[in-house]
């Protein structure tokens, strides 16, 4: 048996005759054996569409989820930390910027996890407290670069050899004896720096799908206050 169609009320099954062809049979030549195959499998086809239309609107479904939630990674947090000399309670401001600034406007849209420099140096026993409240207080998480790191990543190498570069500015040529040579600890630095980054952002990641970095929730390596 070849292939069924169905035009109208009318339904035909098309057959291959050996040496002739195929050849065409209405409903009414159809055994009824044969009128229940056709019926079966237009029934399968029906479920099967069925199925695949249900399956797409899931698809869709956890496509909005995933793409509801992003992640920006910046040098630095859009926050200012101060820490409050009468309680030494920890405080965080929206500080200006043209990038954060603009976000803001679709932040109750879009869910945003901001991923950057705290600004400042916090001691790593008040680090989970600052990391809980920066997180349920203004979707960051912060990254903790110690005074020494910050200076050779940020301004040793990123201003003074990348920028440069990337600008059209022609680095100083090295020459024996000279005074100004490069620095390799810049480089390690940045590199040391770019590794806490990307271990922030492996956590945020990795915790998207569980509640407790939820506003209100605890976050990753949070701690009550």
């Amino acid at each position: 048996m070849g292939e069924t169609s169905s035009n109208g009320s009318a339904t035909a099954l098309t057959t291959l005759s050996p040496g002739l062809g195929p050849s065409t049979k209405s409903a009414a030549e159809l055994s009824i054996e044969e009128q229940q195959i056709i019926a079966e499998i237009q029934e399968l086809q029906r479920k099967l569409r069925e199925m695949k239309a249900e399956q797409q609107e899931v698809d869709e479904s956890e496509a909005d989820e995933r793409h509801r939630r992003i992640l920006i990674v910046a040098n630095r947090l859009p926050i200012r930390a101060s820490r409050d000399p009468r309680t030494a309670r920890w405080k965080f401001e929206d500080a200006p910027g043209g990038l954060a600034t603009a976000l803001r406007g679709i932040s109750m849209e879009v869910e945003f996890v901001w991923v950057g420099w705290v600004g400042c140096d916090v001691p790593v026993s008040e680090r989970p407290r600052v990391t809980d409240r920066l997180m349920r207080e203004h979707r960051c998480y912060p990254v903790y670069l110690d005074p020494r790191l910050m200076d050779k990543y940020y301004n040793g190498f990123c201003n003074d050899v990348l920028w440069p570069l990337f600008h059209y500015v022609p680095l100083p040529m090295y020459q024996a004896g000279a005074e100004k040579k490069f620095d390799a600890s810049l480089w390690e630095a940045y590199q040391q720096a770019n590794k806490h980054f990307a271990d922030a952002v492996l956590e945020v990641y990795d915790d998207g799908s569980s509640d407790d970095d939820k506003p209100g929730g605890g976050g990753p390596g949070a701690q009550q206050a």
